[in-house]
């Protein structure tokens, strides 16, 4: 009976890996590392299993059927849009042995609530749903399917990361510390609620599109301290007020003799 026994377990053990390999596909890469290449499953809950040491590129990319992605404690990367457009995703589960996120990896997850990160994880952590790099001090992404309308970014934090709050549809203003000393490509492209967004004095740097698709954005200040200011960031805000700037900024010039130019405010004692 006992050995009858063990060989049920044996067959179910069996049929639970043949089921998970059908789900995952699994590459070793030149590194070494167990990667997983892509998933091939129905979706809901999932759990990455044991042994898997690296997400790969886009291998959630695309797939509608994800509530959930836990992974397993073998993780130890995450590569560039992992996740991007998983539309259904609310919640993913980072453990601690994870020290490398790629770019944009959580890119037009639309309906995303948040991001959890285990507490001893010495690189990565989680506040308020948001991720956050400790060693880079940046915002890394936000949550784009909550529906907070004010959002206050923590002080100390030193970077917005690429698309850190890109579709993040429902928030209407988010308050930016004078810690921030960069704006990264795409920051908050495509976010439709937002109306108002001052930049502190700290802020050295704007990346391109920054606020590409603000479409009911109504009013934009960028101090005199902003010297670099990339390429469209305004593209789409077709709600757009007022640029409020101080005469002779590196901003009054970007904007000067441009389609922006009947949106210019001149306060620069406000400014300071």
């Amino acid at each position: 009976m006992k050995r009858r026994f063990t060989l049920v377990l044996i067959i179910i053990a069996f049929a639970i890996s043949s089921a998970v390999a059908q789900d995952f596909e699994i590459d070793i890469d030149s590194a070494g590392h167990t990667v997983l290449v892509r998933y091939h499953g129905e979706g809901g809950d999932v759990y990455v299993t044991y042994g898997v040491t690296k997400i790969g590129d886009g291998a959630f990319a695309g797939i509608s059927t994800i509530k959930s992605i836990t992974l397993s404690g073998s993780v130890r990367e995450i590569g560039d849009f992992a996740f991007v457009e998983s539309s259904a995703l609310e919640e993913v589960y980072i453990p601690e042995g994870v020290t490398s996120i790629g770019d944009m990896a959580f890119l037009a997850c639309l309906s995303l609530q948040e991001i959890r990160v285990a507490p001893d994880n010495p690189r990565y952590a989680s506040l308020q749903g948001a991720l956050f790099d400790k060693q880079t001090r940046s915002l890394i992404a936000f949550p784009a399917g909550r529906s907070d309308r004010v959002y206050t970014i923590p002080q100390g934090i030193g970077a917005i990361g690429d698309a850190a709050f890109a579709g993040a549809g429902s928030l209407e203003e988010v308050i930016i510390p004078d810690s921030v000393t960069y704006i990264g490509f795409g920051a908050f492209a495509e976010n439709t609620s937002l109306k108002k967004i001052v930049i502190p004095l700290s802020t050295v740097a704007i990346g391109d599109d920054a606020f590409w698709g603000c479409s009911a954005l109504e009013s934009i200040t960028i101090p005199f301290s902003t010297t670099t200011i990339g390429k469209d960031i305004l593209k789409g805000s077709a709600s757009l007020r007022e640029i409020r700037v101080e005469e002779g900024s590196v901003a009054y010039h970007h904007f000067m003799n441009s389609e922006y130019e009947r949106y210019l405010v001149y306060h620069p004692s406000w400014l300071r």
